[in-house]
C-alpha cells in the first residue's frame, strides 16, 4: 500500500514551509540524530549511481551528490514537494513517482537511499523486490524508518510539554492497565507543526524482519541511533530520551 492520500496532500501543501524548515535547521531529530547516524553508514559515493526514495524537497539529494555521486535521482509521491526541489535544486533530477511502480531498467543504481520513508507504507515486500531489482549486485539499500519500540506507546501533548508511556500497571490480581500497544499493527493518524496532518504505521519489528527475509536481501547492517554531542547541550531532554528509548532504526540491505 502507497502513502495515502491525507499524508500526500499535507505534503502537498506543506512543501514551501518544510523547504523553509529544512534550511533553518529546524529538526532536531533530523539534524542532530536520524542524518548523522545515515551519512556514518555511506559508502564511498564517487562515481555512484544513487536513487534518493521519499527524497522531499532535495535536500538530501544535494547532500549526497556534494559527497561525489556520479548522479542522483531523487523519487517522491509528493508533487509539491518535487516541484520545490526542482525549483531548489535544477541541477539534479527529479521525479513524481511510487516506490512500489518505479520506472527505471533493472541494475541501474549503486546505492538506494531512503530517509524516514518506509513507515508510510504498510506492507514492504513489493517496494523490496522492487528496490533489488533495481540494485547492481553488491550494492546496498539504506534507509532509516520509524523504531516500533518507541512508535507503540501511547502519546499526550500539553502544551509544548509531552508524555509517552509503553508497558502496564497491575491494579490488583485481575485488573491491569495497559498503556500503548507494541503488537497490534494499526494506522497512527498524527499532527505536526499544528496542522500538518500526517498518517503513518506501527509494525512490530517481528513484521517488519518478516518483510525483509521475504527477499534476497541480507541485513548487513542495523543502528538505533544516538544524538549528537550537540544535541546533549541544546536539546538536553530529547537527548536524554534518544539515549534510552531510539525514536528511528536504520537497515543496510545488501543485494546478495
Amino acid at each position: 500500500m502507497p502513502t495515502d492520500k491525507t499524508t500526500v496532500k499535507s505534503y502537498d501543501g506543506y512543501a514551501q514551509k518544510w523547504a523553509d524548515r529544512m534550511k533553518a535547521g529546524l529538526r532536531p531529530a533530523h539534524d542532530l540524530l536520524e542524518k548523522p547516524a545515515m551519512y556514518s553508514l555511506l559508502p564511498n559515493l564517487k562515481n555512484k549511481d544513487i536513487l534518493c526514495l521519499g527524497c522531499g524537497t532535495g535536500e538530501e539529494c544535494f547532500s549526497l551528490k556534494s559527497k561525489g555521486a556520479k548522479s542522483v535521482v531523487g523519487i517522491d509521491i509528493s508533487k509539491g514537494m518535487i516541484d520545490v526541489a526542482k525549483k531548489n535544486f535544477p541541477d539534479l533530477e527529479f521525479k513524481v513517482g511510487d516506490v512500489e511502480n518505479l520506472k527505471f531498467k533493472k541494475e541501474s543504481f549503486d546505492l538506494v537511499y531512503s530517509s524516514l520513508m518506509m513507515h508510510y507504507i504498510q506492507d514492504w515486500r513489493k517496494p523490496l523486490k522492487k528496490i533489488y531489482s533495481l540494485l547492481k549486485p553488491k550494492s546496498k539499500f539504506l534507509f532509516s524508518t520509524h523504531n516500533p519500540v518507541y512508535y507503540a506507546g501511547e502519546f499526550n501533548m500539553q502544551g509544548d510539554l509531552s508524555t509517552k508511556l509503553s508497558g502496564y500497571r497491575e491494579l490488583n490480581q485481575n485488573v491491569v492497565k495497559v498503556y500503548g500497544d507494541y503488537k497490534k499493527e494499526r494506522l497512527i493518524k498524527d499532527v505536526w507543526f499544528g496542522d500538518f496532518k500526517v498518517n503513518y504505521f506501527h509494525r512490530p519489528m517481528s513484521s517488519l524482519l518478516n518483510d525483509i527475509a521475504q527477499t534476497d536481501f541480507k541485513i548487513t547492517r542495523c543502528l538505533e541511533p544516538q544524538m549528537t554531542e550537540e544535541a546533549k547541550k541544546n536539546y538536553k531532554s530529547d537527548y536524554i530520551i534518544q539515549s534510552k528509548f531510539p525514536m528511528f532504526i536504520i537497515f543496510e540491505l545488501t543485494k546478495i
